[in-house]
């Protein structure tokens, strides 16, 4: 249930406490709830769902199996939970361990004079991750075309709208014509991952997915009339990815990607790349392009202090150092550990509560 962290007494120990609201930290307090467990999740945004929230369903004629569902389903669980305690535009400031236990100090956005302190037996991180910034990559003319945008541009619209008419620019028909406007748009994949220059030498894991869902559920609304989608390496390893890429006269992936994109006089967009089955420049014009920023390592806890058994791996993560003396009442889950995607995250939430249930390890306090 949503509480306000002031009704809370320093008293109080908590089995476990989340710091993240998404999929992850919401599947771990509904598994934490199964074995009878006290939990409080600290959420700094002003509700739950992390980015999920603002990520529209993907279903078209069938579902998808995108996730955003699921989500909604454990928001709604945890918000009628009586024993799981939702703290909201709350913020963990310190973090005190105590024999086997850690004392978290909180900040709260509403009463920050205030700072409460609240016990718990075990620690989950849940933080989640943030999007690669296409503006860092200018040649794709992300910030100076209107018609070129990102997939976080694009989610939490369609969501609201239903429409692509912030995206599109006026479309010129003829005098005395009543032509359909179609549009076409293209999807460029691996934008900030898989990609030295980027220092994220590593796949994101959820983009494919999301961009060929989008471009059906587009396709599928009328919303656009075509989709080309542009990439390094398309990750159809599960067999409802396959069917998504299934080449049809209205979607079409092409082996390669876009090193520029430029602007027609007349607004549309011309994008040159090479493909893997040629050494020749080609060009294609759309109407609309989509760059999918890749999952990057996010540190919220930069204003956090005490938790001195975190590191990070290689690319920035979040994890547990292996020299942990009590790693079994701290652990990392869902996209703050790595790249994932929300069904993923849920399963690496629910695992990390499972695996502190099984520590061998008196937890008293």
């Amino acid at each position: 249930m949503i509480s306000d962290i002031h009704a809370i007494s320093g008293n109080t120990l908590f089995d476990l406490i989340i710091i993240g609201a998404g999929p992850a930290g919401l599947a771990a307090s509904l598994e934490a709830r199964r074995m009878n467990w006290r939990v409080a999740i600290i959420e700094r945004a002003s509700e739950p769902g992390g980015k999920t929230a603002q990520y529209t369903c993907k279903a078209d004629e069938q579902c998808r199996q995108c996730g955003t569902c699921q989500v909604c389903d454990a928001i709604a669980a945890v918000e009628a939970d009586p024993d799981i305690e939702l703290f909201l535009s709350v913020t963990a400031t310190r973090c005190t361990q105590v024999n086997t236990a850690y004392h978290v100090s909180l900040r709260s956005k509403t009463t920050p004079e205030i700072p409460p302190v609240i016990r718990t037996r075990r620690l989950l991180l849940a933080t989640g991750f943030k999007p690669f910034d296409p503006a860092l990559k200018p040649a794709l003319g992300y910030g100076r075309f209107r018609n070129v945008i990102s997939l976080e541009n694009l989610e939490p619209h369609l969501k609201s709208a239903g429409n692509l008419e912030p995206f599109l620019l006026p479309y010129p028909s003829p005098a005395g014509t009543a032509e359909t406007r179609t549009v076409s748009a293209a999807f460029i994949q691996c934008v900030g991952s898989r990609d030295e220059t980027a220092s994220a030498n590593y796949c994101s894991q959820v983009c494919c997915r999301t961009a060929l869902r989008l471009a059906r559920l587009m396709i599928d609304q009328a919303l656009i009339s075509d989709a080309t989608v542009f990439y390094t390496d398309l990750q159809t390893l599960d067999s409802g990815t396959r069917n998504l890429a299934l080449d049809t006269a209205s979607l079409s992936l092409i082996c390669g990607l876009p090193a520029e994109v430029t602007r027609d006089p007349d607004g549309r967009l011309r994008l040159r790349y090479e493909t893997d089955q040629s050494n020749t420049i080609l060009e294609t014009v759309f109407d609309l392009v989509v760059l999918a920023g890749g999952i990057r390592p996010v540190q919220p806890l930069s204003d956090m202090t005490g938790l001195e058994d975190l590191t990070t791996d290689l690319h920035g993560f979040w994890q547990v150092s292996a020299a942990a003396s009590h790693a079994d009442i701290l652990a990392v889950a869902g996209t703050a550990s790595g790249p994932m995607d929300i069904l993923s995250a849920m399963a690496h939430g629910r695992y990390a509560v499972r695996a502190m249930a099984m520590a061998p390890r008196d937890l008293t306090s």
